[in-house]
């Protein structure tokens, strides 16, 4: 009884591995324009005895599909040849061998549009767009990928259209100062103290950012200069050139 148990078990396993065997060949990847089985081994690099190995397999779909307990079951090659094989086997069925051109990759990789890419704006979409960035936050956190989905535009879209429509517009309607003192520069003490590269300060322009109007009180209708608001201990530490 244990003798015919053993039996069926080994007879339904190799059953089993027969039907995966003719699934993976009824779907195996077809070749290359013009190739072969021996083309593909010289491509790989086999060396001597391509041409016996390839002869040892019945059809494209049977070699491409092989595994590596069928190579190593196979005589007409080296330790070293079957390793070879199986490597540009598995990378030829990932579609990592041999390397076309990129723009096939590209092709083959690439995302379906978004519905509404590259469409121009209206104010339906601005409202849609500041809407959303409010109920995501957009000025805390990277959020574009999740407002790029709901509009259905790419990320680079929906920020530059913010940007366009919301910073810009705030930014220039804000009001401020810059005030750079000398405290900026690094106190070099001894060897041991790290000594700062120089910064790089970024002033906007007075066309994209017009200055502040100073006014003596808030209920004054008539700006005044700032040499007769502010003190002279304040004065000394505003350049003309920038106020």
């Amino acid at each position: 009884m244990k003798t015919f148990r053993r039996f069926l078990k080994q007879q339904k396993t190799l059953d089993i591995e027969k039907e995966k065997r003719a699934i993976a060949q009824l779907h195996a990847k077809p070749p290359p324009d013009g190739w072969g089985i021996l083309e593909f081994l010289n491509a790989a690099g086999v060396g001597d005895g391509a041409e016996l190995i390839a002869e040892s397999f019945e059809s494209w779909e049977e070699f491409i599909s092989s595994t590596i307990e069928e190579l190593y079951a196979n005589n007409s090659m080296t330790n070293k040849q079957r390793r070879i094989i199986l490597k540009h086997i598995t990378l030829y069925n990932h579609g990592l061998w041999p390397k076309g051109d990129e723009l096939d990759y590209i092709k083959a990789f690439q995302a379906p549009p978004l519905k509404n890419e590259g469409k121009p704006w209206n104010d339906e979409d601005d409202a849609e767009l500041v809407r959303l960035a409010k109920l995501y936050d957009a000025d805390f956190g990277d959020v574009w990928i999740y407002i790029s989905w709901e509009m259905q535009r790419t990320i680079e879209e929906v920020q530059e259209r913010y940007i366009n429509l919301v910073t810009i517009p705030k930014c220039r309607n804000d009001t401020c100062e810059i005030a750079i003192t000398k405290a900026y520069k690094p106190l070099l003490m001894n060897r041991k103290f790290k000594l700062d590269p120089p910064f790089l300060y970024i002033i906007p322009s007075e066309q994209n950012f017009p200055l502040t109007k100073i006014y003596r009180s808030p209920g004054d209708s008539q700006p005044v200069e700032a040499k007769d608001v502010f003190s002279k201990r304040f004065q000394k530490y505003r350049r003309p050139e920038c106020f």
